[in-house]
């Protein structure tokens, strides 16, 4: 079987997570009912579909970042091409040929899943034409993001994690930072990290755009997509933002995906639930001064 596509965002059949003004809940223990208020409209959290075939995220929620995840059975085809924006395939399961631009990748994914082995992905830059053939079951994950950069595919294979800053130890918390390094690959403004937790009652914040990102690049969107060890675990995540005056709070499923085109998060698991998640954020393009006066003046 065969599909074809474009990474452009549009509208998607993803189901929506629930967002909800009252929740009772026993994360975090202390609390057993938290009220929450929000001026932003839904859908900021959006469940992925586990279904075969590619599936892209609600569209207009970010102007420059989206997501999509692509599940194919063995022997699938997949062909598309990245447009204007670079992309960046991470193998979640299984593994899969791809070419890109009629350079061959064989074997990309060697992990079963997500909480075991270490992850391995393939960048697309802007203007490429792909296809991926699954080898076995496949499932990968593709944010993507504008781009101004042209420059070659290439492989990302990360075999040492991190220590997540800004987390105690004991947390039992680590990272695979995959792009937007100065040891991976050239990109455009597309960073990508894949943060692992342990299977504890855990409560931390999601990383802020300043903590991955080199001081030029702390204006940005950003989205997390989730998922759990037992497909019936379940967590909480808060979306808030003084500036833009919201406080959401957000029930956590496996597959969940969180779309922040600003605010902060924070999220907590409940007992016995690890995560994995796939943490991706871009640069916002900034107009130079210069042009927004020219603009002024074009309008008077």
């Amino acid at each position: 079987m065969t599909s074809r596509s474009e990474l452009i965002p549009q509208n998607s059949a993803a189901r929506s997570g629930h967002r909800t003004s009252t929740v009772s809940c026993a994360i975090p223990s202390t609390h057993q009912e938290i009220k929450m208020h929000s001026a932003i409209p839904p859908p900021y959290l959006q469940v992925m579909p586990s279904h075969s075939g590619l599936h892209r995220a609600q569209s207009g929620l970010c102007h420059t970042l989206s997501f999509a995840t692509l599940n194919l059975a063995a022997g699938q085809t997949h062909s598309g091409h990245t447009g204007e924006r670079e992309c960046f395939l991470l193998a979640l399961s299984g593994s899969a040929h791809v070419t890109v631009n009629g350079q061959p990748y064989p074997c990309i994914g060697q992990r079963p899943d997500v909480f075991s082995g270490t992850p391995h992905g393939l960048y697309f830059p802007r203007g490429s034409v792909y296809t991926i053939t699954a080898c076995t079951s496949f499932k990968a994950a593709l944010p993507s993001a504008l781009s101004d950069l042209d420059t070659a595919p290439y492989e990302v294979h990360s075999t040492s994690p991190g220590t997540h800053r800004g987390v105690l130890p004991s947390a039992n918390r680590w990272h695979h930072q995959l792009l937007g390094s100065p040891e991976s690959g050239p990109t455009s403004r597309l960073t990508v990290i894949e943060i692992h937790t342990s299977r504890r009652p855990f409560r931390a914040p999601l990383p802020t755009a300043d903590q991955f990102m080199r001081p030029d690049m702390q204006l940005g969107e950003q989205l997390t997509y989730f998922r759990f060890s037992a497909k019936s675990g379940r967590g909480l995540a808060r979306h808030h933002s003084v500036q833009h005056g919201y406080d959401d709070l957000y029930s956590l499923v496996d597959h969940s995906l969180l779309t922040l085109p600003h605010g902060e998060c924070t999220y907590s698991l409940e007992p016995g639930v690890g995560a994995t998640t796939l943490w991706a954020f871009a640069r916002v393009p900034v107009i130079p001064p210069r042009r927004i006066f020219k603009r002024c003046q074009e309008s008077w």
